[in-house]
Formats: C-alpha cells, sequence, structure tokens
C-alpha cells in the first residue's frame, strides 16, 4: 500500500509505540480538527488472528484500556459534532477537545441532556463500537440506536446479516425487535471505532440497501487511516450502490502497512511471544452478587433497538442501580467493567457512580478477540485477564491491560516485594525449637525461587512487582446473563480488587418473550 499523498498534512504524529516498530507501520495525520492528536486516541498491537496484523487500540472506548467515563462520553460527542456538521445541523458551542478532560464531566452531561435534535438512524458495530455507536446516538438526541450482534437469539430471525472480512469472528446480525426502525428517508449513521479499508460498512450497506434503500449513509469513526487506495475503492464501490457515504472521523489519517505485514505480524509473535505478560496483583477480594434487578420493557442498550423515549427510562434505572452498588463500594479507586457488546450501560453505570462515589471510577469491558499480549514498555496490551464468556461458557472471554498501560502505578513496589522477606522471620521457627532452625537449610533452594523469576520480571519490563498491591479497591462487573454465570470471571478477577468483586447481573425484559439462551452457532473462539 502507498501513504496518502493528496491533501495537506496537519503533522505526523510520535511513534504509537513497539507494534508499529516490529510491523514497520508508518502514519501520517491529514486533518485534526479537535486537535487531539493520533496519538492522543490510539495505541498499537498485534493481532492474534492470520487475516490483519495490527490492532488499532483506542484509549477512549472502553475496550481493551480503562477510561474515564466522561471522556468516553466526550468522544462520542465530539464524533457527533462531526456527523451533525455533515448533515447540516448546528453543533452547540462547547463541543470542543475540553471534553476529553475529566474536570469538564459536568459540561459532558449537560450536552448529552440537551441533545442535537437531529433525526437519524444511528447503526453501531459489535462488539467494539457499540458504547460508542450508542453515545453517538444519545449525542444527536432525536435519533433511534440499533447495534449489530454476534449472540444469536431464539425466536427471533436476523433481518439483516454482513461478515467483517478481517475479523476473528466474521458474522454479524441486526436483531430489531420492530422492522420499522430500519425504515428509509432519513440518514443512517453508521459507528465504528477505526476505519482502516471501509469494507464491513459498504457489506452493511449493500444489505440494508436491498430491503430499506436510502440516498444517503455518514460513516462516523475515531480514526479514519484508509489509504489512498482503499479510498477510491470505496467511493468507487458507493458510487457503483447509487448511494453517497460521508466520513466523518476525528482524526483523518494514513496507516500505511508494508506488503509483508503478515510476515511481520508472525515473526512479531516470535519476538513478543518470548516476553511474558504482566503479573497480576495479589488482591483476594470477595464476591458478592447482586440481585438482578431491571425495569420491565427498558432496553440494555441497542441490541434490539433504542429510541430516544427509552432514554429517560433507562437513566432513571441507571441511576437506581448505582444507588445500589454504590451502597456496597468500600472507599478508593473502582473499576466497572462491562461483558463484550454490552458496553453503554456500564459505561453510563459508571458516570453515575463517579458522582456517588469518593473514588476515582474507571471503565472498560471485556472482548472476544484474541489479542498477542506482552508487557513491554510502549505495547498497547501488556496483560490479560481470561475466564469462560457469561453468555457462553464453552467460549473464552478476556479483558485486556486492567490499568493504562501507559501510566506506572503508585510506587507500591518495593515495599511488596520486601513483604515475603519479612514474613520469612513471621514463620519464627520459634527459638524453642531449635532443631528446627535445620529448616531454613532444606528451604535454602526455595530462596533461590524468586532469583530464577527476577530475570523474569526484568525481562517483563512490567509496571506490577509480582506481588504488588490490586490497583482497586472494588470492580463493579456488570453482566446481561444471571450472576452464577459470570462468577468465573469475577473469580479471576478478584486479584485486582482488595476488598469487592460485585456482580451486577441486568437482565432485559422486553414487551417480546425472549429466553435466556444465547449461544453462538459460529465456530467458537478458544
Amino acid at each position: 500500500m502507498t501513504a496518502l499523498s493528496a491533501g495537506p498534512v496537519a503533522r505526523t504524529d510520535p511513534p504509537l509505540g513497539l507494534a508499529a516498530e516490529l510491523l514497520g507501520l508508518s502514519w501520517q495525520v491529514h486533518a485534526d480538527p479537535y486537535e487531539v492528536g493520533l496519538a492522543g486516541l490510539v495505541r498499537l498491537a498485534v493481532r492474534d488472528n492470520e487475516r490483519r496484523a495490527q490492532l488499532v487500540v483506542s484509549r477512549v472506548l472502553a475496550k481493551h484500556i480503562p477510561a474515564e467515563p466522561s471522556v468516553v462520553c466526550g468522544a462520542a460527542l465530539l464524533l457527533a459534532g462531526r456527523v451533525a456538521r455533515i448533515l447540516g445541523a448546528v453543533v452547540p458551542a462547547g463541543v470542543d477537545r475540553q471534553l476529553l478532560d475529566p474536570a469538564h464531566a459536568g459540561e459532558v452531561r449537560r450536552l448529552f441532556d440537551a441533545g442535537f435534535g437531529i433525526d437519524a438512524l444511528v447503526l453501531g458495530y459489535c462488539e467494539t463500537a457499540t458504547g460508542l455507536g450508542h453515545g453517538v446516538a444519545d449525542a444527536l438526541g432525536a435519533a433511534d440506536y440499533l447495534h449489530t450482534t454476534r449472540r444469536p437469539v431464539p425466536g427471533m430471525e436476523p433481518v439483516a446479516g454482513f461478515d467483517e472480512e478481517h475479523s476473528h469472528a466474521v458474522q454479524h446480525h441486526l436483531l430489531p425487535a420492530d422492522h420499522g426502525l430500519l425504515r428509509g428517508g432519513r440518514p443512517l449513521v453508521l459507528v465504528d471505532d477505526e476505519l482502516t479499508t471501509g469494507t464491513t460498512s459498504l457489506n452493511t450497506i449493500a444489505a440494508l440497501q436491498a430491503r430499506w434503500p436510502r440516498d444517503r449513509y455518514v460513516l462516523a469513526t475515531l480514526t479514519d487511516l484508509r489509504s489512498a487506495a482503499m479510498r477510491a475503492a470505496f467511493d468507487a464501490r458507493a458510487a457503483a450502490l447509487g448511494v453517497r457515504v460521508d466520513v466523518a472521523a476525528l482524526v483523518d489519517a494514513t496507516l500505511t502497512t508494508p506488503e509483508d505485514v503478515l510476515e511481520r505480524a508472525r515473526a512479531a509473535h516470535d519476538v513478543l511471544g518470548a516476553v511474558p505478560s504482566a503479573s497480576s496483583p495479589n488482591g483476594t477480594a470477595r464476591v458478592i452478587s447482586l440481585e438482578p434487578v431491571w425495569p420491565v420493557g427498558v432496553p440494555l442498550g441497542g441490541r434490539h433497538g433504542f429510541r430516544p423515549t427509552d432514554r429517560r427510562a433507562h437513566g432513571r434505572a441507571i441511576a437506581a442501580a448505582a444507588s445500589r452498588v454504590a451502597a456496597l463500594l468500600p472507599p478508593g479507586p473502582v473499576l466497572v467493567v462491562g461483558t463484550e457488546e454490552l458496553m453503554h450501560t456500564p459505561i453510563r453505570l459508571a458516570d453515575e457512580l463517579s458522582r456517588r462515589h469518593p473514588g476515582r471510577v474507571l471503565v472498560q469491558s471485556t472482548t472476544r478477540s484474541p489479542v498477542l499480549v506482552a508487557d513491554s514498555s510502549g505495547y498497547a496490551v501488556r496483560r490479560v485477564v481470561i475466564a469462560s464468556a457469561p453468555d457462553d461458557p464453552a467460549r473464552l472471554t478476556r479483558l485486556h491491560n486492567l490499568v493504562d498501560p501507559d501510566i506506572k502505578l503508585p510506587d507500591t513496589e518495593l515495599p511488596d516485594t520486601e513483604l515475603p522477606e519479612t514474613e520469612l522471620p513471621d514463620t519464627e521457627l520459634p527459638d524453642t525449637e531449635l532443631p528446627d532452625t535445620e529448616l531454613p537449610d532444606t528451604e535454602l533452594p526455595d530462596t533461590e525461587l524468586p532469583d530464577t523469576e527476577l530475570p523474569d520480571t526484568e525481562l517483563a519490563d512490567t509496571e506490577l512487582a509480582p506481588h504488588a498491591p490490586p490497583p482497586y479497591t472494588a470492580i463493579v462487573l456488570v453482566t446481561d446473563t444471571p450472576a452464577a454465570a459470570a462468577e468465573p470471571l469475577a473469580g479471576e478477577l478478584a486479584r485486582w480488587a482488595a476488598e469487592v468483586v460485585a456482580v451486577v447481573p441486568l437482565l432485559e425484559s422486553l414487551p417480546f418473550s425472549l429466553p435466556f439462551r444465547c449461544l453462538s452457532r459460529a465456530p467458537r473462539d478458544r
């Protein structure tokens, strides 16, 4: 591929880390209207996927990297502002880069409450952009929302389907409760976290045009990274479909990949595979499960459709859930964890908790995506927790990083690395048991074990000592399954919290009957 040469280049961003170096990637920024910078939005990792080498890891999406909930919502507002301008609407004052500053959380909430008053249908892509798409729809104000899903529901037939050809899980389905949601005559806004080729979007448009034709689409994305060739192919196919497709992005850039990028990715696996993931902390939090409470008829998100009239009831339900959860949390930092496609409600719950809880609140969600994990400075995915997926125990789900890979944790490592040494006297070979003083001699080989582990911690360049204290006092795990189905994941997360992991089951009860059984018929990712 060749880099896009037409048009002014605003600047070349700083390096995007180790993955870019290993894969031979380069980039140029062409437009950055909010001056957030490409490196301010994304990092890079290496996929565990033969179809594509790189994974663009967003810093403002609450997927692979935990984020402040107001920052996630602020990014959605900025993207909605770009969409509004394309549609010829007036964007309220204050929609600018300051919305990515947690200090402006109040302004983010005010703008969401007001909305832009734009009627459209917003379609978000699972699983990464379900929360971003919902945020864009909320910001537009009068827009309906629907997201694609990989979770077939018994009793519901997909009204449309299409493929994401580079993904590890290819198929997308649309399962609206009301097919009228897809009616034509108004713009359809497709929301994805990043745009590399545009193939998935055009596959979507082709499928929708066959049943619900319309003249205009807007493709909204945090980062448009297409090459010149990809942009030309995109425009040609859109013309062949007879539709207008505008692209709205926070940053318009080109990410250039060498011809041998897949071979480089295989070599990167060998290099990074020798570097272990960061060690886990030593938390021993207890796991508690709340009783499932969620109002009948209020959708959790956009899997079956979400209308503007649902927002008030959804907000009340979030406030009630936040009150219940906040009462259980000890003071200190909290991580709210969503599960795969369930992102919007955990993000809004985290935002409500941030107003009630005396401590910092971050949010992120689990993923199906298999990514190469390596604890190396400058790499985007440095640690992972793996457990059975709550919606399908035969499949694995992953939670990446758990702490920002670029931010060093508080300097707690030294006391913690000394704790094992101070505990040796605590075994206090009693003075009265002099013969037992020979025991340390038999334990000398054991004292050498930490020495054998020292090179591992140096190679890993880890920010967490082998026995570092957990970075959170509490973790809130939000699931749309019964609590018992999420307990294996909660158990794995217990090491990351000092006191409690609270499982919050939010079970959707819509006007139509949906038995809980979400087993994918697609090949399972193990």
